[in-house]
């Protein structure tokens, strides 16, 4: 049993601002400040089935004992809390695995040597723009001061979107599904973005639609790629379901 971890979890993440209209069968929110993990244990208590269920908050009396493994959460920039997987039937599960406890590293960011990208800049044709790799410590910098708050990504090649010398974006490039041959709905293989996120401007309410043009080029993909098979692959493939570069947002 995986509940979401905050209130109407499962609600947002697939609303489609109506768009799209589910015939679903009518059911009640699950809110974990509600007793929402609490019915769930009551649920799987004293069931014949061998239950597990992920609990994304701090355990209430007796659960402890329940406890098979514990993991801090959060990105590795962020406040950890603690996450736990429970059973209904310990006893029969600790012999196998015991009690499992995993800390996260966190990691020391840090910004670039480099000026960010005024609020008010404006681009002109006589702009220019590159990209530039960068130590996980500065991306993470960067990827949570834009985007507050973003969980975990795992990404083998960070880069800097630079514009007229200033840091106007951040990249993160993962090649898992590309090393292990593994293709998407196209059939091709491509290298994968993470997450790309742009700074706050005035001026250019696109600017991350720019970033992401830029990434979908074989410019870029020869850039990253750290393999000459790696720049053979059809491309980079991003987290926005639109299939025309020019809609990228």
């Amino acid at each position: 049993c995986a509940p979401p971890c905050y209130h109407k979890g499962y609600e947002k993440m697939f609303d489609t601002g109506g768009a799209i209209r589910f015939a679903e069968v009518p059911f009640e929110d699950f809110d974990g400040h509600k007793g929402g993990y609490t019915r769930v244990r009551a649920m799987m208590a004293g069931k014949p089935a061998l239950g597990f269920r992920f609990q994304y908050m701090p355990l209430v009396d007796g659960e402890d004992g329940e406890v098979i493994c514990a993991e801090t959460s959060g990105g590795p920039t962020q406040r950890a809390g603690w996450e736990y997987i429970l059973t209904n039937r310990p006893a029969e599960v600790r012999p196998h695995t015991g009690q499992r406890v995993f800390v996260k590293k966190r990691l020391d960011i840090a910004p670039a040597e480099l000026p960010i990208l005024p609020v008010d800049y404006e681009i002109t044709p006589a702009s220019s723009v590159s990209f530039r790799p960068t130590q996980e410590r500065h991306a993470m910098y960067y990827r949570d001061l834009f985007a507050h708050r973003l969980g975990a990504t795992t990404s083998e090649q960070h880069c800097l979107m630079l514009l007229d010398g200033h840091i106007a974006g951040v990249v993160g490039v993962h090649f898992f599904s590309a090393n292990h041959y593994i293709p998407l709905d196209d059939g091709k293989i491509y290298l994968e973005e993470t997450y790309a996120f742009t700074s706050p401007s005035r001026r250019h309410k696109r600017l991350n639609r720019l970033l992401r043009m830029l990434i979908t080029t074989d410019t870029f993909r020869d850039m990253v790629a750290p393999t000459e098979r790696l720049r053979h692959t059809a491309g980079l493939a991003t987290t926005c379901l639109s299939k025309h570069p020019e809609q990228k947002i």
